[in-house]
C-alpha cells in the first residue's frame, strides 16, 4: 500500500514535470513565432524603405534630366536671340535694310494697339501691341550698361541698393530693344526655326515689353534665366520688388494669362502704387489686375 501510494505520488510528479515541459515549449515556440514575425516585418519594412529609396533616387534622377532639358531648351532659347542681336549689331546696312523689309506678316500691328504707351502701367503682350508700333521712348537711362526710362531707372537702382544691402545684389543684363532691333531679332529666329517656332522664343516686333523701357532682365553674375531664380537677390525680390514698384512679369504657372512661361529674371516697373496694391490683392499679372486679355495672339 506505502509503495502504491508512493508510485502514486511519483507518478503525479511526473505528469507536472512534463506538463511544465510541455508550458515550457509552447512558451519557447511563442517567442520564436514573435521573433520570427518581428523579424518578417522589419524585413519587409526594410524592403519597403529601399523600394521607396529607389523610387526616390529614380524620381531625383528623372527630375534632373526633365530640368537639365528644360535648362538647355531656355539656353537655347537665350542663345538663339542673342546670336540674332549679335548679328544684328555687325551687319552692314544693306543687309539690315533687307531685313527690316522681310517682317513676318504676322508682326502687322492692324488688329491690337494700346491708347497710350507713356504711362507705366501700360499693358504689352500677345494681344495688346504699342502705339504707334515704332513707339521709342524719350527719357531713357543706363543702368549697368542697359537703357531703361528714367523712372524705371531711378526705381531700380533703389533697388539694387536694397538687395545688396541684404547680401542679395544683382545686375541688369538687358533693358530697352528699340522696334527695328525686334523686327530684325524676330525676323532672324523666324528664318532659322520658323514662325511657330519665333513665337514661343521671341516677342514680335511691337509686342515686346522691352520696348516700353519699362521692362528689364536681371542676373547675378554669370547666372541668368532660370539660374537666377535659385538666387538670393530672386527671393529677396519676391519679398521686396513691390516696394520699389517692380513685379515679376511672367510667374510660374501663369502661360494662359500672359502667354509667356515663367521668367524668373524679368522684371517690370508698373510704379510703387500699382505694385503694392497687386500684392496686397494676390494678383501676379497684369492682365487679371486691370481685366485685359492674355495670352497667344490668336
Amino acid at each position: 500500500m506505502r509503495a502504491q501510494t508512493q508510485r502514486s505520488r511519483l507518478d503525479s510528479y511526473g505528469d507536472r514535470r512534463l506538463a511544465n515541459h510541455h508550458r515550457i515549449i509552447t512558451f519557447l515556440f511563442c517567442l520564436f513565432l514573435i521573433a520570427l514575425t518581428t523579424c518578417l516585418i522589419s524585413y519587409l519594412d526594410w524592403r519597403e524603405m529601399v523600394h521607396e529609396e529607389r523610387l526616390t533616387a529614380e524620381q531625383a534622377k528623372q527630375d534632373a534630366f526633365i530640368k537639365d532639358a528644360v535648362q538647355k531648351a531656355v539656353n537655347q532659347r537665350f542663345s538663339i536671340a542673342r546670336k540674332a542681336e549679335e548679328a544684328a549689331k555687325s551687319a552692314s546696312g544693306d543687309v539690315l535694310a533687307h531685313m527690316r523689309t522681310t517682317v513676318a506678316p504676322q508682326t502687322s500691328a492692324t488688329s491690337c494697339g494700346v491708347a497710350d504707351p507713356l504711362p507705366v502701367t501700360v499693358v504689352i503682350n500677345k494681344k495688346q501691341c504699342l502705339n504707334p508700333i515704332t513707339y521709342a521712348p524719350k527719357d531713357l537711362v543706363a543702368v549697368d550698361g542697359r537703357l531703361l526710362r528714367a523712372d524705371a531707372a531711378k526705381a531700380i537702382v533703389a533697388m539694387q541698393a536694397g538687395s545688396a544691402a541684404a547680401n542679395a545684389p544683382f545686375t541688369v543684363f538687358s533693358g530697352y530693344r528699340s522696334y527695328s532691333d525686334q523686327v530684325i531679332t524676330y525676323n532672324a529666329i523666324v528664318v532659322a526655326n520658323g514662325a511657330a517656332i519665333a513665337d514661343t522664343l521671341s516677342a514680335r516686333p511691337g509686342y515686346s515689353e522691352h520696348q516700353t523701357g519699362l521692362a528689364a532682365d536681371l542676373k547675378v553674375g554669370a547666372c541668368t534665366l532660370d539660374c537666377f531664380e535659385t538666387t538670393p537677390a530672386y527671393a529677396w525680390l519676391i519679398q521686396h520688388a513691390a516696394d520699389y514698384g517692380f513685379i515679376q512679369r511672367y510667374a510660374k504657372d501663369l502661360t494662359p494669362i500672359t502667354g509667356y512661361g515663367t521668367e524668373a529674371w524679368h522684371w517690370r516697373y508698373v510704379g510703387k502704387k500699382t505694385a503694392l496694391d497687386m500684392r496686397a490683392k494676390g494678383l501676379q499679372t497684369l492682365e487679371e489686375y486691370f481685366n485685359i486679355d492674355g495670352g497667344n495672339y490668336s
